[in-house]
């Protein structure tokens, strides 16, 4: 009787343990899922590389809205290759938005200039032909930045590639990158996008304005000298850059960030070649990870999706 109560006693032991064993897995389990839903920029080397002042911003939250493939999250990325990305559209100015960050844009031909405010939207944000939008791109890695341009339409086929960024109209053709120099396309002196859908020779409808981003830790042989405006490239070009430095890479959005205009600091960075965010400013609205070596080129691609006017 007394073993039988003994081994009762030591199997309840073990239940016990068994079950507090599985709850701990579970706590880790969902940690780090709720990890992989939330990243706090606090702890990346995003807030650490930028010059600091007295405080430091609270809302530093990010949403991963896509992941990379479980194979490659088990891999070693590097620190550094990330590409920050604001999208930023124009409204009409209102009487309460600071003086220092409204824009005079010329919307339509002829007309008379207008006050207009940029806000932040998400990198996948619906736009309508007629509106005006702005990027702003910030790298994390030091480097040399080069945008490429093209119209994709619902065949599939594109339009003629062109090298938007460097050129002599924005910076002075200064294309270098770094953590806290927000560099905003089109420049500071030139008119927003002004988003229209054409046509391509099969007769098919734009569908996007795909972007082709890459940071290089020295410049392109090709772009020593920045063009003067705006440059041609082949599609050939293209395609040989996308074989050569295409990777995945994780998508993460700013909780809280839509809608928020551009602030003064920002707006005075975007006018400066040489001035920088502070660890106190708005971070980037899209932050993208990718699988690149610190020596490795990257290379990003985005498509802003275009609709008809009303749709």
């Amino acid at each position: 009787m007394r073993n039988s109560k003994v081994q009762t006693i030591r199997w309840l032991i073990f239940l016990s343990v068994c079950v507090i064993a599985l709850g701990r897995i579970q706590l880790k389990v969902s940690g780090n899922q709720d990890e992989d839903e939330i990243r706090d920029l606090t702890r990346t080397s995003w807030t650490s590389k930028r010059p600091h002042s007295a405080t430091r911003i609270a809302d530093t939250k990010y949403r991963i809205i896509q992941r990379l493939p479980k194979a490659i999250r088990r891999q070693s990325v590097a620190e550094d290759s990330e590409i920050g990305v604001t999208l930023w559209h124009l409204r009409p100015a209102r009487s309460d938005d600071p003086i220092e960050i409204k824009e005079l844009v010329q919307p339509t031909k002829g007309a008379t200039k207008e006050e207009w405010t940029p806000e932040r939207i998400t990198s996948n944000a619906a736009l309508e032909e007629g509106q005006m939008v702005r990027l702003s791109i910030e790298s994390l890695r030091t480097g040399f930045l080069y945008v490429i341009n093209r119209a994709k339409y619902k065949d599939g086929s594109y339009s003629d590639p062109y090298l938007i960024f460097p050129t002599k109209q924005i910076y002075g053709g200064n294309n270098k990158v770094e953590v806290g120099r927000a560099i905003q396309i089109p420049g500071p002196e030139e008119e927003p996008f002004m988003l229209q859908r054409d046509r391509s020779r099969g007769d098919d409808l734009q569908v996007s304005e795909e972007l082709i981003i890459l940071v290089t830790s020295q410049p392109l042989q090709s772009f020593l000298v920045a063009p003067t405006g705006r440059q041609k490239l082949t599609s050939q070009s293209v395609a040989n850059l996308l074989a050569k430095y295409a990777s995945p890479y994780e998508i993460a959005e700013k909780v809280g960030g839509t809608g928020n205009v551009i602030t003064i600091a920002e707006k005075r960075v975007a006018k400066d070649s040489v001035g920088k965010l502070s660890a106190e400013d708005p971070y980037p609205q899209t932050i993208y990870r990718l699988t690149r070596k610190p020596s490795e080129t990257m290379l990003l691609k985005i498509e802003l999706q275009v609709r008809s006017k009303g749709r």
